[in-house]
């Protein structure tokens, strides 16, 4: 954390100074930053995690439910009860 805040501080640093020397370089600057910050954020790595995350909690969702008529067993994805026939919501 202390990292970070030290990190902002010192391109704030840097862009005060860019400034001064030069507008055209505190924007060259600027989008410097975005460009950097955009491609770190879509690295491969990120979304490999993010898709990791996803298909773990998918995969530990379970494979059956219990009807609510009932109370018996069923799959997850049966719209009728196979034992009561009733059609669940």
């Amino acid at each position: 954390m202390i990292g970070c805040i030290a990190i902002s501080i010192a391109v704030i640093l840097l862009l005060l100074v860019a400034f001064a020397i030069s507008p055209i370089l505190a924007m060259f600057i600027i989008i410097l930053f975005l460009v950097i910050g955009f491609m770190s954020i879509t690295s491969e790595g990120l979304w490999d995690s993010i898709s990791k995350a996803i298909s773990k909690t998918r995969s530990e969702r379970p494979e059956t439910k219990e009807c609510l008529y009932c109370k018996e067993t069923i799959k997850r994805v049966a719209i009728v009860c196979p034992h009561c026939q009733q059609k669940l919501p």
